[in-house]
């Protein structure tokens, strides 16, 4: 897909993705499709202007007490943070699709990152020195998935799934997070010592918690006084704010608070040469394939609802190259691996940002505070860190998500309810590195184990008026409601093809034991293809099978309501089957399946089938006529259906 822009910030209609060079195209008109960036700067209206200027301001300090926390979590050197989103965001704005979105650094990557380099490295030092080799591999992997435009196979990780990771990764967040903000740790299994806590840290700790948990409330009660903006703003740069309170209290009435300490002063160099001297890449591969599934699924999680607000269309395709250019920004910076923030990019909303031009000036803001201000990030604790963390990680859980489920388990759901427990569970259990791949694991059995089963359903067609269970007669035809039982009519949903062909087989002859076993045995098998959107060669040779054997036992088989490829394969491939196998509507396969019945019943020869709308008639109203009401019987024997 690709998109035109209008001078309202919206897009207009959608059309279907052009080729790199479409007819009559010049090259600057291709180039523009290819590089978003030229689309939008052709259209950009200067009344924009002061939104993104103020949203990017406002973006930039906010990502950058982010980024110093994030940067902690990850259990690297602070100051990687910021690095992270100096020319990240730069490498978005050419080739991001999304107005709104705010790269930079997230806590969800950050937890994994953190395992990943953990695993590898012991030391702090070493673990900052081998993270933007992480940032690299991770934006390496992108672009090579955006090269084979492998973006739709990071979207079978299904929505409980990826739920249950994200709950189970904030919880995990928030452990991990528990010690630094007591300056010990929490009462652990066997320790006859129970809680190690430094009392200065705890404090600060517990004073960042409490100002991030009440600004929002302490803003919605100073609305209509004199107070309201400046409790708004306080609000919208509370980590800031927090940040800034606890390095006051560090420095006054809380001493022997540990805090970031000795930073670089200006700006990092700028290179790519961090893979040159690395010596365990292929142990980091793994974990940084799966930091970038990560990376994109919340990425264009985020991406996704930031356009659904703004009425227009992102491109998968090109939200994975721009990632991947913005992860490897982020390594020649020196910094971790970046995403695009959920709750950054809904800020850039509330804030009025019309496009990524306030995702330059939130990166020049960083570059300031790093070139003349460094200084300021020496004194803030990292307990601090460690609350405003374990605070945005509380708005990760998804209880809610959870809870629906449940409530709609007899709907349907029951089987994404146990999705989202196993992923969540594998995450406590595993760690949020393996706990992903838990993740993609269960959502691809998942998709397995549907495309194995196909979806039988028997049916029976109600008579206008008359009682249940009944067939409803065309008033060609006279009713033969008692024939009609000795009739099975299934329907299948979805596409027949070789994963589910045998499975469909053993479905319909269950259903023939269970109806023989009763005194029912059907005589005649009408297949409803209304819902089969794709059929192939192994379905059909399934088909064909079951055609002669339904010949052989003298069962009549009939195919009703195919539409398209079906039609004309299944046309095609029982063409020479005989009589018995015909494309017509499903109210009149029933009748004619019924009156098939009824005249073997008489001893007569298939021959005596009734004329009443013939067969060349039948055929063509059985593409054109809506289908009959049917009512829907269990598939299951043991469910009792009839």
């Amino acid at each position: 897909m690709h998109r035109s822009t209008n001078h309202n910030g919206g897009y207009g209609s959608l059309t279907a993705s052009p080729s790199v060079f479409e007819e009559n195209e010049s090259c600057g008109d291709a180039c523009a499709r290819q590089l978003p960036s030229l689309e939008w700067i052709k259209a950009y209206d200067l009344s924009w202007l002061w939104n993104d200027v103020a949203g990017g301001v406002t973006l930039g300090l906010v990502l950058l007490a982010q980024s110093l926390a994030h940067a902690h979590l990850c259990g690297v050197a602070p100051i990687r943070g910021p690095y992270a989103c100096l020319l990240a965001p730069l490498a978005y704005v050419l080739l991001g699709t999304c107005h709104e979105a705010s790269i930079g650094t997230g806590g969800l990557v950050s937890l994994v990152v953190s395992e990943q380099l953990a695993r590898e490295y012991a030391t702090p030092e070493e673990r900052s020195a081998r993270a933007a080799t992480c940032a690299l591999l991770v934006g390496l992997v992108l672009c090579v998935m955006g090269l084979l435009r492998l973006a739709f196979l990071v979207r079978f990780l299904s929505r409980p799934a990826l739920s249950g990771f994200i709950s189970g990764s904030a919880l995990l967040i928030i452990k991990s997070m528990s010690g630094p903000m007591v300056g010990g740790h929490l009462p652990r299994p066997n320790d006859k010592h129970g809680m190690h806590a430094h009392r200065s840290t705890a404090l600060v700790s517990f004073a960042c918690l409490a100002w991030l948990f009440a600004a929002k409330p302490l803003a919605n009660l100073a609305r209509g006084t004199v107070l309201e903006r400046v409790a708004e703003g306080a609000a919208r740069f509370k980590a800031l704010v927090a940040l800034f309170a606890s390095a006051v209290l560090a420095t006054t009435i809380a001493p022997g608070v540990s805090v970031v300490g000795e930073v670089p002063q200006g700006l990092p160099p700028i290179k790519l040469d961090v893979l040159s001297t690395e010596e365990r890449v292929e142990n980091m591969l793994p974990g940084a394939a799966l930091v970038a599934i990560v990376v994109f699924v919340s990425s264009f999680a985020s991406a996704k609802k930031c356009a659904l607000h703004g009425g227009y269309h992102i491109d998968s395709a090109k939200e994975m190259w721009a990632l991947g250019a913005a992860n490897v920004a982020a390594a020649a910076c020196g910094g971790v691996p970046v995403q695009v923030g959920l709750s950054r990019s809904a800020l850039a909303i509330s804030l009025g940002v019309r496009s990524q031009v306030a995702s330059l000036f939130a990166a020049a803001l960083i570059a300031v505070v790093l070139w003349g201000a460094a200084s300021l990030v020496e004194t803030v604790p990292l307990c601090a860190l460690s609350a405003v963390i374990a605070h945005a990680a509380v708005r990760l859980l998804e209880w809610e998500t959870l809870g629906r489920l449940w409530s709609r388990r007899h709907l349907g759901s029951g089987r994404d309810f146990c999705v989202w427990v196993v992923a969540f569970v594998g995450t406590l259990v595993l760690g949020a590195l393996w706990g992903c791949a838990v993740a993609v694991a269960t959502s691809l059995l998942l998709v397995l184990r549907t495309v194995a089963a196909p979806n039988l359903t028997v049916l029976r067609v109600e008579r206008a008026g008359g009682r249940a269970g009944e067939w409803r007669s065309s008033p060609a035809l006279v009713s033969l409601d008692e024939e009609a039982r000795s009739s099975l009519v299934v329907r299948v949903e979805g596409p027949l093809w070789y994963a589910n062909a045998e499975r469909f087989h053993e479905q319909v002859e269950e259903l023939e034991l269970f109806y023989s076993r009763r005194g029912e045995a059907p005589l005649a098998v009408v297949l409803c293809a209304s819902s089969i959107s794709f059929i192939d060669a192994t379905a059909l040779s399934v088909l064909e099978e079951m055609t002669q054997s339904w010949k052989r036992r003298a069962v009549h088989f009939y195919v009703a309501s195919a539409y398209g490829q079906p039609k004309a394969l299944l046309e095609a491939a029982l063409s020479d089957v005989g009589d018995c196998s015909r494309t017509i509507d499903a109210c009149l396969a029933a009748e004619n399946a019924s009156r098939t019945v009824t005249t073997r019943r008489r001893r007569a020869t298939s021959h005596d089938l009734p004329r009443a709308l013939g067969d060349d008639d039948a055929f063509k109203v059985g593409f054109h006529r809506s289908l009959p009401s049917f009512q829907t019987l269990p598939t299951s024997p043991a469910s009792g259906a009839a």
